[in-house]
Parts: structure tokens; C-alpha cells; sequence
């Protein structure tokens, strides 16, 4: 699968490693200051342990999408594994991370909750595989345009 025969695969490969690279960047800052303003005010039990779930969610689709970027591959059962645990990792070193902020503890079941959001790819791996081959097509419908 190739997603863009017309860039070099350098640039490929930077390019579909932006949205994880910038959502580990968001998450590492985020952890690192006193717990955002809503979750301080509860909506419903385990709103914490939500919004660790779709965080870490959302990071695995984007090492879904970079890994993807990166290989030129189809999604197999690898890629989609290394997806989740590379998610899951990230989400071990950022409880670390919040283990040395005065503010902040480090959990292990926020952990758990960032691996939970990180399986949840298994799940949706075949709508997550739709929106990225519509991603695909519309780059290379933007391509055709390209003056040669």
C-alpha cells in the first residue's frame, strides 16, 4: 500500500508520525501540571479513568496511523498489537512521570485504564481501517492535482 507514490518515503514517514508524536507531547505536559479544570468537578464515577481510556484510545489510533505511514502495510494483527502496546507503554512511562510531580500520583489504576483505552483498538480496528483508507484516498485525490 503505497500512500504517496509522488513524496519521498522520508517525508512519509514524518509526516504520519505527527498526530502520535503531538498527543504524547499534549499528554506528557498535561501530566506534568495539576489535574485539568474539569476533571476536578465530577460528572459521573470514574470520569478520571474515562478520560484515560480515550486519551490512550486516541494515542493508539495514531500508532496505528503512523506505524501504517511508516510501513506502506496494510493493518495486520502486528501492526495492530504494536499499536496497543506501544500506547500502553506510553502510558506506563506518563504514571512514572507523574510519580515525580508534587501534584500528581502515579497509579496503576490510571495504567490499567490507559491499557483499557489502548485494547479498545482491537475493537474498532475495522472502522478505524475505513477512516484511514478514506485519509488515503483524499490524499490522493489532493495528489492528482499536483502539476507534474
Amino acid at each position: 500500500m503505497n500512500f504517496h507514490p509522488h513524496r519521498p518515503a522520508w517525508l512519509r514517514r514524518f509526516i504520519g508520525w505527527i498526530p502520535a508524536v503531538s498527543l504524547m507531547v499534549a499528554i506528557f505536559i498535561i501530566s506534568g501540571r495539576d489535574a485539568p479544570e474539569f476533571m476536578r468537578h465530577k460528572l459521573f464515577d470514574f470520569q478520571d479513568k474515562a478520560a484515560h481510556a480515550l486519551a490512550y484510545y486516541v494515542l493508539a489510533v495514531s500508532f496505528l496511523r503512523a506505524l501504517l505511514w511508516h510501513t506502506g502495510a496494510s493493518i495486520h494483527r502486528k501492526i495492530l498489537f504494536l499499536a496497543v502496546v506501544l500506547s500502553a507503554l506510553y502510558g506506563l512511562t506518563d504514571e512514572w512521570h507523574q510519580s515525580f510531580i508534587p501534584s500528581r500520583t502515579a497509579s496503576v489504576d490510571d495504567w490499567l485504564a490507559d491499557a483499557a483505552g489502548a485494547l479498545l483498538l482491537l475493537f474498532s480496528h475495522s472502522w478505524i481501517a475505513r477512516l484511514l483508507e478514506w485519509e488515503r484516498n483524499l490524499w490522493r485525490f489532493a495528489a492528482s492535482f499536483r502539476s507534474p
